[in-house]
């Protein structure tokens, strides 16, 4: 284990904060908007979870 967090955790997160820091540039909105960049995120992930799991 990695010294102050689990590093597949760790990468996960950052991976998540880039996705939803390239959708704030996409749209031209500022980082105050972060929770309308998530909600945005989970109306893609959530289908194409929904279709891989088939």
């Amino acid at each position: 284990m990695v010294e102050g967090g689990l590093s597949s955790f760790d990468t996960m997160v950052d991976r998540a904060n880039q996705l939803l820091k390239a959708i704030e540039q996409a749209h031209g909105w500022p980082k105050e908007r972060r929770k309308q960049s998530y909600a945005t995120l989970r109306a893609v992930l959530h289908p194409l979870r929904e279709l891989v799991g088939r």
